[in-house]
């Protein structure tokens, strides 16, 4: 994976477009340029920085950046767009506070939070794959919101014109999930229980099985599909934080993906800070989910 410096700093991930026969990625190749749609303004806009509290879905971050000049936050010319002096760190508990207040308070059902983080993400993998790798993505889905996320996104990339195979760890209990799964089998989406084989084949695969909630050490059928995943060649895309790494502390709970790209809810997690979420995250992208900005002002920078 290469890396290009682009103006006031900005870091945007390049790669190395695969399209020679039916050649399998290696993990660190078969990422196209992703487009950050600042960059398409006038050269008089290029410049301007989005607030935290009113967040763009292409907003960009190299985690990458972060570590060559160290954890400081006040320079712009040294990070992506939201890294700024207002850059905001959610902690799990800040996270699910925004949840809890986006749906009773603002009356905004959970499952359109859902939709709209999944849209939001569809759009950045399709702008960050070549169209070769389209051809065999599987998603592996647990059986939380995280699951939700990638049942929904295996829709929007299904209505793409992409092959995607779902793999569950497990049925969906949440009422999110539950909804979305229902859909993809409607839609006739091949879904399949673990199964290694079919995770080595795939030329992306999608990490939906823990969220942020996860707080306890990894095992059973999920440490075997992480373990599986960080072995097979194939760039590896987590939603929101991957699985199996510690949203406060950043320090995976036994087994945790090793993810080549992070498309992360809401904003940054307090635990990509640390050292130890490094080799976890690649690079690391913000989508928005469509919560009142003002929640996203209250609980930033929450620390537990």
């Amino acid at each position: 994976m290469t890396r290009s410096s682009l103006c006031a700093g900005m870091i945007i991930l390049t790669g190395t477009s695969v399209g020679v026969g039916k050649r399998r990625p290696s993990r660190t190749v078969g990422f196209v340029f992703i487009i950050c749609q600042s960059l398409k303004a006038s050269p008089s806009q290029k410049q301007s920085e989005p607030t935290t509290m009113t967040p763009r879905m292409w907003d960009v971050i190299s985690i990458a950046g972060m570590y060559d000049y160290g954890t400081s936050l006040s320079s712009t010319t040294t990070m992506g767009t939201l890294a700024n002096s207002q850059t905001s760190f959610f902690s799990r508990e800040a996270l699910r506070a925004i949840d809890h207040d986006a749906v009773e308070q603002y009356n905004i059902p959970s499952i359109v939070l859902m939709e709209n983080a999944a849209r939001n993400a569809t759009e950045f993998i399709l702008n960050s794959i070549d169209h070769e790798l389209r051809e065999n993505i599987v998603v592996l889905c647990g059986g939380g919101n995280n699951g939700g996320d990638g049942y929904a996104v295996s829709r929007h990339l299904t209505n793409s014109n992409c092959n995607v195979h779902i793999v569950q760890l497990t049925e969906p209990c949440s009422s999110d999930a539950v909804v979305n799964a229902s859909i993809c089998r409607a839609m006739g989406i091949p879904t399949s229980p673990w199964n290694k084989d079919i995770c080595c084949e795939a030329l992306v695969l999608i990490d939906a099985m823990f969220g942020t909630g996860i707080d306890r050490p990894v095992q059973g059928v999920y440490a075997d599909a992480i373990n599986t995943c960080n072995l097979c060649s194939s760039p590896c895309i987590s939603l929101d934080i991957p699985s199996g790494l510690d949203c406060n502390s950043g320090k995976p709970l036994g087994s945790c993906i090793e993810a080549t790209l992070t498309i992360s809810f809401v904003g940054m997690k307090q635990g990509f800070m640390n050292d130890s979420a490094k080799k976890c995250l690649g690079d690391v992208l913000i989508a928005d989910i469509g919560c009142p900005a003002i929640l996203l002002q209250k609980y930033r920078n929450f620390h537990t």
